[in-house]
């Protein structure tokens, strides 16, 4: 029998502190998630001298 067939998947037998971690875990998960959706779609930057407008103004000199 391999290492991983014998390997236990069961969690009727965790108590408070493995549920705990587990919610603990499972809340820090949805909120980095909720953080990164927020700032992907507004970020908050709107400052003139933010380093985003030497790319975004457009320039006479530049390439073409």
């Amino acid at each position: 029998m391999t290492l991983l067939a014998a390997h236990d998947h069961d969690v009727s037998g965790f108590g408070v502190i493995e549920w705990t971690l587990v919610a603990v875990a499972g809340l820090f998960v949805a909120w980095v998630i909720y953080r990164a959706v927020v700032l992907t779609i507004r970020p908050g930057e709107d400052d003139p001298d933010h380093i985003k407008r030497s790319i975004l103004d457009d320039d006479e000199g530049g390439p073409r």
